[in-house]
């Protein structure tokens, strides 16, 4: 009973926090109701359609993630969860941002206003998005995932750090 009551809990709060994210983007002009280009989604259950659909994917930053962004090509906004061990997340993500295929926002600094200014900078700049798509899929290492994490150590072309979600 617990566990039920737990979930409700948890899908509600995730609700309620998805309607305040989209009266804020509202508020701050976004159209998203009339624009065919944003589907905002309570859950995601064909992740690997909906990243081929995508132009920008505003994510964490596990390194499965962002293989997938990599191997896809994909511009990104990422969020490091700072709660990981030895803040991974944030490290993760700084090799997609020093390299010009991400903006990385960390948690401390996000706010509606912050993350909406930045997705409207890239939807409004063909090029730029264009830019970190390209630049994300030169980061791609097809081979990594065949690598165990003894392999990884000192491995020279190893961008990413492997660390399970």
């Amino acid at each position: 009973m617990k566990k039920s009551s737990r979930a409700e809990h948890t899908s509600e709060h995730k609700r309620r926090h998805r309607l305040t994210f989209l009266k804020d983007i509202a508020a701050r002009g976004v159209d998203y109701e009339n624009n065919s280009r944003i589907r905002p989604k309570e859950y995601i259950d064909n992740m690997s359609v909906c990243m081929a659909a995508a132009d920008l994917i505003i994510s964490r930053s596990g390194a499965n993630s962002l293989s997938e962004l990599e191997a896809m090509g994909r511009a990104s906004i990422l969020i490091p969860s700072p709660n990981v061990a030895g803040n991974h997340q944030y490290h993760n993500a700084m090799v997609l941002g020093k390299a010009g295929a991400a903006i990385v926002i960390e948690e401390k600094n996000l706010s509606g206003e912050v993350l909406i200014d930045c997705v409207k900078k890239l939807y409004n700049d063909a090029d730029k998005l264009n830019c970190f798509a390209k630049r994300a899929a030169a980061l791609y290492v097809p081979f990594i995932s065949f690598c165990s994490q003894s392999e990884l150590t000192g491995c020279g072309v190893c961008r990413v750090l492997l660390i399970e979600e």
